[in-house]
This record gives structure tokens, sequence and C-alpha cells, in this order.
């Protein structure tokens, strides 16, 4: 028979495998949503820049030297707003706990 002791013990390591498994599939589910958001990026660029007498194919930062470079602008504007969102978010979803630091 086992004692209350190792019971106790084998059900915190249990415990322990269940956190460290969600936090697994937590970080996937974030990788796979980071890799959209990236695909996503490079089409909006490529929707942007389209083909124009000012842009060189395959330099993406010769367009910038033409008058449509206000399109580059507000892509770059919109994906950083997009990277200060989800990491507020993500940031104060999962929380520094114990660091000291405060919450946001």
């Amino acid at each position: 028979m086992r004692s209350t002791a190792s019971r106790a013990e084998s059900v915190r390591i249990r415990m322990r495998q269940l956190r460290d498994q969600r936090k697994r599939r937590i970080l996937a589910a974030y990788r796979i949503s980071s890799f959209i958001l990236f695909l996503g990026l490079c089409t909006a660029i490529k929707w942007v820049s389209g083909s124009s007498e000012g842009s060189i194919p395959g330099l993406y930062g010769s367009a910038l030297l033409y008058r449509s470079a206000g399109g580059y602008v507000l892509t770059a504007v919109i994906a950083f707003m997009t990277g200060v969102i989800i990491t507020v978010v993500l940031i104060r979803k999962h929380g520094k706990k114990g660091s000291g630091t405060g919450n946001l």
C-alpha cells in the first residue's frame, strides 16, 4: 500500500506534467499565429508594392525612393501596432509572476 506522501507526490508530478504539456500547446499556437501574421505581412508588402516604374524587382527598399512609399509606411505602421498589441496582450495574460516588476 502506498503512503499518503507518495500519492501526494505522484499527484504533484502529474500536475507538473499537465502544466508543461499545456505550456507547450500554447507556445505552439503562438508560433503558428506568428507565422500566419508573417505570411500576411509578406502578402501585404507584395500587394502594396505591385509593379510601379520606381521599383526594382526583388529590391523592396528601392520602392521607398518613389512616390508610392506611403503604402510601405502604412504596412510598417500596421505591422508595428499589431506586434505591440499582441505583446501587451500576452504579457497581461501570462504576466511575469513573482518578478517584482509590477504589472502593466
